[in-house]
């Protein structure tokens, strides 16, 4: 069955209402089904793009999945730039490096604590900003 992704309502109507604040226009949302909390089908995942493919940017939330019979250089026929909010996965790096993906958004990855360490409380606390410009900083 389908696994749902907690807090996902909340954050999606956050970073919409982030969107519209900026005057960028929210075309709309695909819902694809997860194999895993975290993990989308492949072929549900291509299907959602399939229904977005004209629009200017794809956000992700759950990678950028694919099948066993696709390869990275299947998402470059594509229109829309590839945008990546999701746990860091080993493959994000080559997806970056390869400019299929344009920006992926990790969890800040941790650092030896300080004496004045707080906990993140704030976007840049908590992520950071990868392109394919900085990739070779991911492990």
């Amino acid at each position: 069955g389908a696994f749902p992704i907690p807090y996902l309502d909340i954050e999606m109507q956050v970073f919409t209402d982030a969107l519209k604040q900026k005057g960028i226009t929210f075309a709309g949302m695909e819902k694809v089904e997860m194999q895993k909390v975290g993990l989308a089908r492949p072929q549900a995942f291509l299907a959602a793009i399939e229904n977005q493919k004209n629009v200017d940017a794809i956000v992700s939330v759950v990678g950028l999945p694919m099948g066993p019979n696709q390869s990275p250089g299947d998402f470059r026929k594509y229109k829309p730039k590839f945008i990546v909010v999701a746990p860091y996965e080993p493959g994000v790096k080559r997806l970056l490096q390869e400019a299929i993906i344009q920006i992926a958004i990790l969890p800040r990855f941790a650092s030896p604590p300080t004496k004045d360490a707080q906990p993140a409380q704030t976007f840049d606390g908590g992520f950071e900003l990868f392109t394919p410009q900085d990739a070779a900083r991911l492990p």
